[in-house]
């Protein structure tokens, strides 16, 4: 083995080495960085290997390196530089981070803690209208856009529907975010045909939001008279919707309350509402409405369609008061007479007149449409007055001073004659024109009797009162016999009727 004599030539001692020398020995050898014998260190400057420490050498430069893994993955627990990997290095540490975009910028996409920003996070994200750090859908901030009616989420406490949409056609309407409903005003597609926006029944889409039509069973105002929902023609509403007015009303001329309603059709009673007051007088009908003199000197006007009554008018003064009247409709207004007085009081165009008869007259009497005529029962006698309406002229008196107890309120015309009855007996018929008398068979069963006349049939209707009750019947002059019709409610002492036909 040769040696060798070395200088660094800085005057220090000359050192001797020699050729195969080795890393540690103190003598920087050909390949070697550096040798520091000893003072080797995996920590220092000059490495075990005699190689000046470096990043990735694979050992750690204290004072100088982190740490150092001697690869140059940057994704492991030491990145470039030889610096530990930490959330902002710039490097996604595998297994650790899902993101590092080297900065703490929480809202860029990768958050402080080198997670991917997503909603629910409770850090704004580009691209998010809010994020309140939870995932539920049905509070104001649903999938991390602010709440809106149309966005798919049903906020809770301020939606009630949400299809995700904006349409005011379907099950969920927008920009309410209410169901759909008849009567919203939006027509809801294959479910509703009409929607005007209301809850009425009475108009052209009622609550079914179906076009009104006869026979759904909402009465279209102005338009149908009634609908009761079938296509039955002969009851109470026909396939018209035009309302059979076949029908007998009742209550008490002597001030009591109550207001019933028979129908010729059907052999039945009802009871319908009240008048606003009760009458001292006969009432009377113009075919198409009901009409009371109040006690109270009042006009009213029932309609048999809606089950009301309305102010028609003011009446002829303190007449209609105590004791009874005869009140009759006839086209051009209306006759009245106090019972047992002389003055006949008529309306016509809204003001009352009035005229004398030859004699007093009584509460039971018949205008006959025809003729024009009003006949009037004397009073508490079997004769009676005829009035030409034209000219309010008594034309024709018969005389007949047969006693009739006033408590027995009849005396009807029909077929060119005039029908009257003492307080017991049974009808007795007069020749409208001469007068000529003739004893009948029909007998009503009470006393106490009221009457108006069928046109359409020529039937007379005969209302009775007695201790055991109101009874009603129905009289035919043709084969000169009375039938009982169904018992009838309770009119207190004396009872009127008015016959009303469609």
């Amino acid at each position: 083995m040769s040696t060798y004599t070395t200088g660094d030539g800085d005057g220090d001692p000359a050192e001797t080495g020699s050729d195969d020398g080795e890393c540690g020995d103190g003598v920087v050898q050909p390949g070697e960085d550096c040798d520091l014998g000893s003072q080797n260190s995996e920590s220092g400057q000059c490495t075990p290997a005699c190689t000046i420490a470096a990043c990735g050498d694979g050992y750690v430069y204290e004072g100088f390196e982190e740490c150092d893994d001697q690869n140059a993955s940057n994704t492991d627990d030491c990145v470039q530089g030889c610096k530990l990997a930490t959330c902002g290095d710039g490097f996604t540490h595998e297994g650790v981070e899902t993101c590092d975009d080297g900065n703490d910028d929480p809202a860029d996409g990768c958050n402080s803690m080198c997670l991917t920003g997503e909603c629910g996070d409770g850090v704004l994200q580009a691209g998010e209208q809010c994020d309140d750090g939870n995932m539920d859908t049905s509070d104001g901030c649903p999938a991390c856009q602010v709440a809106f009616c149309g966005d798919g989420y049903v906020q809770a406490g301020v939606e009630a529907c949400d299809d995700g949409n904006d349409q005011t056609n379907d099950g969920c309407i927008s920009p309410m975010c209410v169901p759909a409903t008849c009567g919203d005003g939006y027509l809801w597609e294959g479910m509703e045909e009409c929607d005007d926006g209301n809850l009425s029944d009475a108009d052209a889409c009622p609550n079914s939001c179906v076009p009104g039509f006869c026979g759904d069973g909402f009465k279209w105002v102005g338009m149908e008279e009634c609908d009761d929902g079938n296509k039955i023609e002969d009851d109470s509403c026909d396939t018209s919707c035009i309302a059979a007015k076949d029908h007998v009303f009742l209550t008490s001329a002597d001030g009591d309350p109550g207001f019933h309603r028979y129908s010729i059709r059907d052999n039945m009673w009802a009871t319908v509402a009240s008048p606003p007051t009760t009458t001292n007088s006969h009432i009377t009908n113009d075919g198409v409405s009901v009409f009371l003199m109040g006690k109270n000197n009042t006009i009213y006007e029932y309609d048999p369609v809606d089950d009301s009554w309305s102010d028609f008018g003011v009446g002829p003064g303190n007449q209609t008061a105590g004791a009874m009247g005869l009140f009759r409709w006839f086209p051009d207004g209306f006759y009245y007479l106090k019972d047992g007085t002389s003055t006949v009081y008529v309306r016509r165009n809204g003001q009352w007149s009035s005229f004398d008869l030859d004699g007093t007259g009584s509460s039971a009497g018949t205008y006959d449409a025809d003729t024009r005529e009003l006949y009037i029962r004397t009073y508490s006698q079997l004769g009676f007055q005829v009035i030409d309406t034209t000219n309010d002229t008594v034309v024709r008196t018969i005389v007949d001073d047969t006693d009739v107890e006033e408590k027995n309120r009849n005396g009807s015309f029909v077929g060119g004659y005039f029908y009257s009855r003492t307080w017991y007996g049974p009808f007795q018929r007069f020749d409208g024109v001469t007068g000529a008398k003739t004893a009948m068979n029909g007998h009503p069963i009470s006393s106490n009797t009221g009457t108006d006349t069928d046109f359409t049939t020529g039937k007379i209707y005969v209302s009775g009162y007695s201790f055991d009750g109101t009874v009603l019947q129905v009289y035919d002059p043709v084969n000169d016999m009375m039938t009982t019709l169904a018992a009838s409610p309770n009119a207190i002492w004396q009872s009127t009727i008015t016959v009303m036909r469609h």
